[in-house]
């Protein structure tokens, strides 16, 4: 039976089959009618562009397995089958249609039972519209949506650390604050003992700053770390009337606050030591720090060209009672430093190693 057949004459002068074909020529819609087999017999031109065919009557006889993948052209078929068979339509479904090519698309449809003028099912006609743009769109924003769920959740959590670590700082800062009054005496002056805390607390600080600046406020890079903390003492000491430069090579290492606290400490010690004592009756020393990877560790050189000690750095530790040299064998332990070398003989140099678990 042929497609006119079904469209009554309406009195005008103007064939309506003619009318239909440039309705089907011209809409931006996909409309197509099928057989009892789901075989095409006609369908507009914006659906034969679409399954890749430069005319519509490319589409004749064949089905939606031609043109998709197995899962889709099943699953319309049986939807065809169903709305034949029970003559109800169904309505505005969305489609994710694959196709042989590999490109997925999306469409709104709506489909419904083709009958003739007996009322006989005949096939199934339908109608859709490209939603692919709406659907990356509705998806990109409920990825987004989940993005900024997990982003707010995680700086929920990043909040309540920080708080955590400003607290266990607080605390750090006062346990210092106790060991420089235990350590006090008749030689110490109020001038000297504020500076000497003053770097200290800007150790700490300098791990926050630093942290700030970070995406996930999770991981400092040791490098900052170094240079802002040696540009800090070197700050401080601009008065003095020795010149002390730097020699800095530090790979670039993450550690987590956990462990950069610490280390930052540790390092502020260390340099605050040979500016107090290794230059002595110098007016130029130079400082060397060395950070590197090694083994899956963190190997730390440290050194000056000052006048060195007369005993083993480890010794000097264990025997002295000075607050600095204190809490370096302190901070060592938070750390879980272990000494490799240490050397007097051309200045000082001391070489540690820790484990930085996370990175």
């Amino acid at each position: 039976m042929g497609f006119s057949s079904f469209f009554r004459s309406s009195g005008n002068s103007i064939d309506n089959s003619f009318l239909f074909d440039k309705l089907l020529d011209t809409t931006s819609d996909l409309i197509y009618f099928k057989d009892t087999d789901s075989r095409f017999i006609k369908a507009s031109m914006q659906l034969a562009k679409r399954l890749g065919a430069s005319r519509m009557e490319e589409l004749i006889g064949k089905t939606d397995f031609d043109f998709f993948s197995e899962e889709h052209a099943r699953q319309a078929y049986e939807d065809e089958q169903q709305i034949m068979e029970t003559r109800v339509p169904k309505i505005g479904i969305i489609e994710k249609e694959t196709f042989t090519d590999g490109r997925v698309l999306w469409s709104s449809t709506s489909k419904f039972p083709l009958v003739d003028e007996s009322e006989k099912v005949i096939g199934t006609f339908g109608i859709s519209r490209d939603i692919t743009a709406r659907k990356q769109a509705e998806d990109k924003l409920k990825k987004s949506k989940k993005q900024l769920q997990n982003s707010l959740k995680e700086k929920e959590v990043l909040l309540a650390e920080v708080h955590h670590r400003v607290k266990n700082n607080l605390a750090v800062i006062s346990g210092m604050l106790e060991l420089q009054r235990d350590h006090a005496n008749n030689t110490d002056t109020g001038l000297e003992m504020i500076s000497t805390m003053q770097s200290r607390i800007l150790s700490i600080a300098n791990v926050h700053e630093l942290l700030y600046k970070t995406e996930n406020f999770a991981e400092i890079n040791i490098r900052d770390l170094v240079v802002q903390l040696c540009e800090d003492i070197c700050h401080s000491y601009q008065s003095d009337v020795k010149t002390v430069s730097f020699e800095i090579d530090v790979d670039r290492i993450i550690l987590t606050p956990n462990r950069a606290v610490p280390f930052s400490l540790l390092m502020n010690e260390l340099i605050q030591n040979s500016y107090n004592h290794a230059f002595t009756g110098k007016k130029e020393g130079e400082i060397s720090i060395v950070v590197k990877r090694t083994n899956g560790e963190v190997e730390v050189v440290y050194s000056d060209n000052g006048k060195g000690m007369s005993e083993s750095f480890e010794e000097v530790i264990e025997k002295s009672n000075s607050l600095g040299l204190t809490l370096i064998k302190t901070l060592s332990k938070q750390i879980e430093a272990y000494a490799i070398h240490s050397s007097n003989s051309h200045g000082f140099s001391y070489r540690f190693r820790f484990r930085n678990p996370s990175h």
